[in-house]
């Protein structure tokens, strides 16, 4: 505790502690010095008690700054972790969703074409007839 107190402090202290113990015989001189002691005492304890206030929140405020940086730090692990997290589930949605459309694919081309009614593609039935078809304009020129 004494390395923490300046050194005037704790000098004055002392020789305020001297001069409470040395006697004077002058009763009214005796009142004076003693108000004059307590004065500086009140004084020396309001130095001590603000010095005790700053030193305590000096620590506070480094403690306060050791939490908050481990604070934000734990937030910045746990906002990569949710990233992390999101990123993967995205990717698993998408291979979920590729293998269902692939399984889709699949089934499609596992349909027999001979069995493929020309209802199920009726556009391209209507291309062939318009090949097959002759111009009417072609053959009467």
């Amino acid at each position: 505790m004494r390395s923490q107190c300046p050194q005037e402090v704790t000098n004055t202290s002392w020789q305020i502690m001297d001069l409470l113990c040395f006697p004077i015989e002058n009763e009214e001189r005796n009142l004076k010095f003693t108000d004059r002691i307590f004065a500086s005492i009140d004084q020396k304890s309001i130095m001590l008690m603000r010095e005790y206030d700053n030193l305590a929140n000096c620590i506070h405020q480094k403690q306060q700054s050791k939490c908050n940086q481990c604070y934000q730090k734990q937030t910045k692990m746990i906002k990569l972790q949710q990233q992390q997290e999101a990123k993967l589930d995205q990717q698993k949605a998408i291979r979920n969703l590729s293998q269902q459309q692939g399984k889709k694919v699949d089934k499609r081309r596992l349909a027999p074409i001979k069995n493929a009614s020309h209802e199920q593609f009726p556009q391209r039935q209507q291309r062939i007839q318009q090949i097959q078809k002759p111009k009417v304009n072609e053959h009467r020129s």
